[in-house]
């Protein structure tokens, strides 16, 4: 047998066990139209060195990882180009491995049962603009690595979640002195180093604006 075909669940059991039922190393594949775990689509591809046309499968189910390599190989396993993905619950997961399985499809990601988003603010940002391309709990808190981040980013991120925003490993904020100042008054909602440094980029300012501003740490504000 050249090919086989049916729903993720039948063909996996046809081709797992080959002591039971051995079948070609390179037989192809074909599945049926529905919803399918990532996890019976990656141990199909396992199955055989044959194509794995799975662009029929509306919707791909499973975790991050699994989902991650079940759709990174179309040369071995095809996925439709906008088949729906709706991820497993999780916490602590990367920002960019979100955006990853969000590039290989034009259909919903549904992220809503992921607890926590880790990663650099432009990456978080990324994972969590626009909700009409990939959900994310209304709720997710989110930790942002450690680096020099715009204000105005860090301010997007929290606007879009009413989850906690942990930005303390954030050596540095740009931007002005609006932006800074907004991002750093409220540690309830985004948490700051005490000692973040500061780099404005206005042309003027008020001396009571910046005074504030220093209130707010007790790093060094580059205001030049």
């Amino acid at each position: 047998i050249t090919s086989i075909t049916g729903l993720a669940a039948d063909v996996l059991n046809a081709v797992d066990s080959q002591s039971e039922m051995s079948t070609a190393a390179n037989v192809a594949v074909t599945v049926s139209a529905g919803v399918a775990t990532a996890a019976d689509l990656n141990a199909i591809d396992l199955a055989t060195n044959g194509l794995v046309n799975a662009t029929a499968v509306t919707e791909i189910t499973g975790s991050v990882a699994a989902v991650i390599d079940a759709t990174n190989d179309q040369a071995a396993l095809s996925t439709g180009g906008a088949v729906l993905v709706t991820l497993d619950a999780g916490a602590g997961v990367a920002a960019a491995d979100l955006n990853t399985i969000d590039g290989v499809t034009t259909g919903l990601v549904n992220a809503t049962a992921i607890t926590s988003i880790t990663g650099l603010a432009a990456d978080v940002w990324n994972a969590v603009d626009v909700q009409a391309t990939m959900s994310t709990a209304a709720n997710v808190a989110v930790t942002v690595s450690a680096g020099v981040v715009p204000a105005a980013t860090l301010n997007s991120i929290d606007g879009a979640t009413t989850g906690l925003v942990n930005a303390t490993a954030v050596t540095t904020v740009t931007g002005s002195i609006a932006a800074v100042t907004d991002a750093l008054n409220d540690q309830a909602a985004m948490s700051t180093a005490a000692a973040v440094l500061v780099t404005l980029d206005d042309v003027a300012s008020t001396a009571t604006a910046l005074n504030a501003l220093d209130a707010l740490t007790s790093g060094a504000i580059d205001a030049n």
